[in-house]
Parts: C-alpha cells; sequence; structure tokens
C-alpha cells in the first residue's frame, strides 16, 4: 500500500508532457516565421506600415529583455526619422519588423555543429 501512495505521489507531482506549437495536441503556430538556410524556423513581428508599402525596412534583433510585441524602439525612432527627412517635406513609410532572440544554448549548439561541418 506504501509503495502505491509512493506512485500515486510521484506521478502528481510530476510535469505534463510538453505540448510541441503545431502539433496536433499542441498549440497552434500563430507567428508569422521565415525560414533560415539551417532549417530552424525564426518568428517576427512587423510594425508600422505594411511590408509591400514601405520606403524603408528596419530590421530589429532584440536583446533577452524585451520580446516581439513589444516595440520599445518605435517610441523615440519616428521623431528621428522625422527629423532626418523633415528637409524633404515628405512622409516617412518605414517598415519595422522586430526578429526573434535566439536562446544562448541554441547559439551555442548550432556554432559547434558548424564548426563541426568545416
Amino acid at each position: 500500500m506504501g509503495l502505491l501512495a509512493i506512485g500515486w505521489a510521484y506521478r502528481a507531482i510530476c510535469p505534463p508532457p510538453p505540448k510541441i506549437c503545431g502539433s496536433p495536441s499542441g498549440p497552434p503556430i500563430t507567428a508569422p516565421r521565415m525560414k533560415l538556410r539551417d532549417g530552424r524556423n525564426l518568428a517576427y513581428k512587423e510594425h508600422g506600415v505594411r511590408a509591400q508599402v514601405a520606403k524603408y525596412k528596419i530590421i530589429f534583433a532584440h536583446g533577452l529583455s524585451a520580446c516581439r510585441h513589444s516595440p520599445v524602439i518605435l517610441k523615440s525612432l519616428p521623431q528621428v526619422l522625422y527629423c532626418v527627412h523633415s528637409a524633404k517635406k515628405s512622409t516617412v513609410l518605414c517598415s519595422f519588423i522586430y526578429v526573434e532572440f535566439l536562446n544562448y544554448s541554441e547559439l551555442k549548439e548550432i556554432l559547434f555543429r558548424n564548426l563541426l561541418k568545416n
């Protein structure tokens, strides 16, 4: 009886198996993604005007203190762009693309894999 209680307690404290995005039992993939040459997918989010309409496309790779959903740089950047283009008296159409930053462990693994190939 004690062994049964220990087994039940162990099963109760174990975390559930991970749900992988895009799998049948997992959450859906909602972010647009681009495929890199090494086969990984890179999630991104666009801010500003659409990329097809934009005259300038600015890509940001954020650090660990931000994510693609919080465009912190957009609070001060439009004034800078306006000052730069104020002599032309034209509207600046910019598309800002925020990409997800890879984890350090993933970067280390990729660098090691590339070293082994060469």
